[in-house]
């Protein structure tokens, strides 16, 4: 079940604590569960900001290099001897600090975590919300909670204003996505350099799963950036490149390094030269649902665009190593984008954070509390990619493999879009029998017209000789692919096409109708259990030609 818990942080500080309302819900359930009402006492005497300052210094020198630099990090043994010796116990410090003033015994916070422990289920996908103001509550690594950590793994934490402007929106799910990718400037000094292939390989990959209208802005001027947020209703921006955050008394302020000009200047922009375009796309046209900004000290930026009612913005606390960006942004999509869609942004950004984690953790600690999350409204539904198009048109994007005068026995490949790569591998070993006129083929990846995807599929369906279900645990859990199955039964049943199941990963099928077909590989071994999948597949390419041979001469 998807859940979400909000603490709403009241007036308060560090020495003197704070009052919390907590509210629990049920995604898709409008309004709360459970309301209550608590008091977080004092944090440990060393929890100020004076300390949170001092562990920024220490992880900016622990990172041993400048603002975003491009640079791999050498091998683990040779890091040590760089390092500042003192972060390590700092980091492990501020960590402390932070589980020791949330283990808290005061009665109200304790009957307040027993609560918790009674509402929420392990198996539970939870989005934690601190409703805060306070600047420096935002910069405490919240990941490090063992409430959370500890009885409930699938938790990732985001930020919410105490303000709440609740924009209503409309989704055009049968419209194109419209993405702005802006690279900033790539090298503000000779030692500073941004690789930006990675993003825009990521940023592509997502593009195409939407079939979206994708643009990319590499160093623009004041004047290019302007009028290219105005020119279309964006819905998803990116920025990779430099970034800061201006901390002034009571106000904090994000800043965009754009490009070096012609008089060798660094050109910069900050969210208040962009606040009008901004509003502009929120509260008027109420298209952008989402903005990342892959670079550095992002917690200014933030801030400015919640104000502006901006549902959902992530940001890089600190500063952050380019390679580390890069690695969270390509996990980051890779599972926002995979599957069927229905994967949260919450749970995506857990995924990513974690990997971080496992990879730099003994290198650079800390490193994967950088990814933050704010959105807009505390109560808000979680945003999956289902939010900016139907599931049914997630697996398209090209045109029809064959034309009119195609020859050859017509096939349909059905199969879900976890399948894909081995779907393409089946593919490619079939190839031999397109290429002598045997057969033609269609799977929904060559789709040409999203918008008539559900016309098209069924008549396909009714128009192929032979129909091969690849069988994995994803193609009997899609309800995408259920409908496939429902219609290829049909079809079976009236003897109009040959239907195949190809067992590609191990599941049990028993109960399903076409249990009773005869499957391949024919030793009805799933593909990913052969030594050498080439066999496999040569296996089935094989019994495919049987089955072809077999309908030209009309003996199925």
């Amino acid at each position: 079940m998807k859940k979400w818990v909000i603490f709403e942080f009241g007036n308060g500080s560090f020495e003197k604590g704070f009052p919390v309302t907590v509210r629990i819900g049920t995604d898709g359930i409008k309004g709360s569960d459970r309301d209550l009402n608590s008091f977080l006492p004092s944090a440990p005497s060393s929890l100020t900001k004076d300390f949170l300052d001092q562990w920024r210094q220490g992880f900016e020198d622990n990172l041993g290099r400048p603002l975003n630099l491009a640079i791999k990090p050498i091998a683990s043994t040779q890091e040590v001897s760089i390092k500042k010796p003192q972060f390590p116990k700092l980091n492990e410090q501020l960590e402390n600090y932070v589980k020791t003033w949330l283990k808290s015994q005061d009665d109200s916070w304790s009957q307040l975590i027993t609560t918790l422990l009674v509402e929420l289920h392990k198996d539970d996908e939870i989005r934690v919300i601190i409703q805060t103001d306070n600047y420096n509550l935002r910069r405490l690594p919240w990941h490090v909670w063992e409430l959370f950590s500890k009885y409930f793994p699938q938790t990732e934490f985001s930020f919410s204003p105490l303000k709440k402007e609740k924009v209503t929106r409309t989704y055009n799910k049968y419209g194109k996505v419209k993405i702005l990718q802006i690279l900033g400037e790539p090298e503000l000094e000779k030692s500073q350099k941004v690789d930006y292939q990675s993003d825009i390989k990521a940023v592509e990959k997502l593009g195409a799963k939407l079939g979206a209208d994708l643009e990319i802005l590499p160093q623009p001027s004041h004047k290019e950036l302007i009028n290219k947020l105005w020119e279309k209703d964006w819905q998803i921006i990116f920025y990779s490149g430099h970034s800061d955050t201006e901390e002034a008394e009571n106000e904090i302020k994000g800043r965009l390094f754009l490009e070096i000009n012609k008089n060798q200047e660094k050109e910069l922009i900050s969210i208040d030269e962009l606040k009008e375009t901004f509003r502009e796309l929120i509260l008027v046209k109420k298209s952008l649902q989402l903005v990342i900004f892959n670079s550095c000290q992002g917690l200014g930026l933030a801030k400015q665009l919640e104000d502006l009612a901006l549902p959902l913005v992530i940001v890089m606390r600190e500063k952050v190593p380019d390679f580390v960006a890069q690695m969270f942004l390509q996990n980051f999509l890779n599972a926002f984008a995979g599957g069927n869609g229905d994967r949260t942004l919450h749970d995506c950004v857990r995924e990513a954070r974690r990997k971080i984690h496992d990879e730099y953790k003994n290198i650079y600690q800390g490193i994967a509390w950088l990814p933050v999350i704010c959105q807009q409204c505390a109560d808000s539904k979680s945003l999956t990619l289902l939010n900016f198009v139907s599931s049914k048109l997630l697996f398209y994007g090209y045109q029809d493999e064959f034309s009119n005068d195609s020859q050859g026995v017509q096939i349909f490949i059905s199969y879900a879009y976890k399948d894909q790569e081995l779907r393409d591998e089946l593919r490619k070993h079939i190839l031999t029998l397109k290429r002598q006129k045997l057969i033609k083929i269609l799977s929904y990846k060559y789709i040409k017209q999203q918008q008539d995807l559900e016309m098209k599929i069924p008549k396909y369906f009714n128009q192929s000789e032979l129909i091969l279900l690849l069988i994995s645990p994803d193609f009997l859990a899609s309800d995408f692919c259920r409908t496939q199955i429902n219609r290829a039964k049909e079809i079976w049943e009236n003897k109009n096409a040959l239907i195949i199941p190809i067992r590609l990963r191990p599941v049990d099928y028993k109960e399903e109708w076409f249990s009773r077909l005869k499957p391949l590989p024919s030793n009805n071994k799933p593909v990913t259990e052969w030594g050498n999948r080439d066999q496999a597949f040569l296996d089935i390419t094989q019994g495919i030609r049987k089955a072809i041979d077999g309908i030209s001469s009309n003996q199925y």
